[in-house]
């Protein structure tokens, strides 16, 4: 069974990822940038990103080697902001 961080900790992981640039829908993001910027534990990070995906509220595009390389998530469109009118 997987444990899950709180549904105020997965919310905050949450908004942190939908405020970060997106390309393509997608964002990129380290567990550890994550964590740094949160002031929670990497373990916290991962039991948030487990939250969220089991909610269906974002998706694992593609995993991270480790080593500090960034994991890509695409966020649902219901949370996903829209793009900025061009210039």
């Amino acid at each position: 069974m997987t444990e899950f961080s709180s549904p105020e900790t997965a919310q905050r992981v949450l908004a942190h990822l939908v405020a970060l640039p997106h390309f393509d829908g997608e964002v990129v993001a380290a567990y550890r940038d994550i964590a740094a910027v949160l002031c929670v534990g990497r373990n916290t990070v991962y039991r948030a990103i487990a939250r969220l995906v089991a909610e269906e509220q974002i998706s694992v595009v593609r995993i991270g080697t480790g080593d500090g390389y960034p994991t890509r998530y695409s966020t649902s469109p219901a949370v996903t902001p829209p793009l900025a009118a061009a210039g």
